[in-house]
């Protein structure tokens, strides 16, 4: 069967053709040989979907308590920056930020209601 003439799509179609070589190299009893074809068919010519590598949390979460805190201390030093505060209670400067802006308040420390 000549290949020359298949133009798109040619992995599936060579997977494909494998795994009827395999059928009929299972009916002949060449059970081995068969299974080093599907093996080869399912292992090396599928392609596995990328996945997108997920960041791991490199702070605490911001809880009432912390932002009651992060407020009180930047009412006493208000020219602290916000990553030293932050580092104070294991949160992002821009948590702090976001704290001293009113975006995470005592009541709500999730920003935006949620």
């Amino acid at each position: 069967m000549p290949y020359s003439d298949i133009k798109r799509n040619r992995i599936p179609h060579a997977r494909e053709r494998l795994r009827q070589l395999s059928a009929e190299m299972r009916d002949a009893s060449h059970e081995d040989w068969a299974q080093q074809l599907t093996d080869i068919v399912d292992g090396l010519m599928t392609r596995r979907p990328p996945t997108k590598p997920i960041a791991r949390a490199r702070s605490r979460g911001v809880t009432s308590d912390t932002v009651r805190r992060v407020l009180a201390d930047h009412a006493a030093e208000p020219t602290l920056h916000n990553r030293v505060l932050g580092q104070r209670y294991g949160i992002d400067g821009g948590r702090v930020s976001e704290i001293i802006s009113g975006l995470r308040t005592v009541d709500n420390p999730s920003i935006g209601g949620s």
